[in-house]
């Protein structure tokens, strides 16, 4: 099985840089019939886990630079990652744009409302000097 090379607390280092240690190993009935123990690994600086598993194993390890001791070498080149930065860049400048017009749209629907509201609040005021002169049986054109 060839887990044994591997173990937890190992580091793990993800072809992007990320980093990672194993947490645990999967010993389930389908693991081990597959000859491959999945490897669960607790993603640095984040909340979420990762799963090396007999696919990642089968394809030679290509998302990581280095599982435990064994280096597997695959890095993403300077120009990919140049390029997912600039990716990821357009997407936040986008994401602020479209950010900065909902706070325009909202900062609008709220000047409507309170001019709606100060629009019935008048009608209610002027119905209510209406009534208030009628009831002294003033005439009111």
């Amino acid at each position: 099985m060839i887990t044994s090379e591997f173990n937890i607390g190992d580091e793990v280092i993800y072809s992007d840089g990320e980093l990672g240690k194993i947490i645990e190993m999967c010993d389930c009935d389908i693991c081990i019939k597959r000859g491959f123990i999945e490897l669960i690994v607790e993603v640095e600086g984040s909340d979420s886990y990762d799963y090396i598993t007999d696919y990642d194993m089968r394809n030679n390890f290509k998302s990581y630079f280095k599982i435990g001791s064994k280096f597997y070498g695959n890095l993403i080149s300077d120009e990919n990652l140049a390029n997912d930065i600039e990716d990821y860049n357009k997407t936040l400048k986008d994401a602020i744009r479209d950010y900065e017009h909902i706070l325009k749209v909202k900062k609008r629907v709220e000047l409507l409302r309170i001019e709606h509201e100060k629009s019935i609040n008048d009608k209610i005021k002027s119905q209510e000097e209406y009534n208030h002169s009628r009831e002294k049986g003033v005439r009111v054109e």
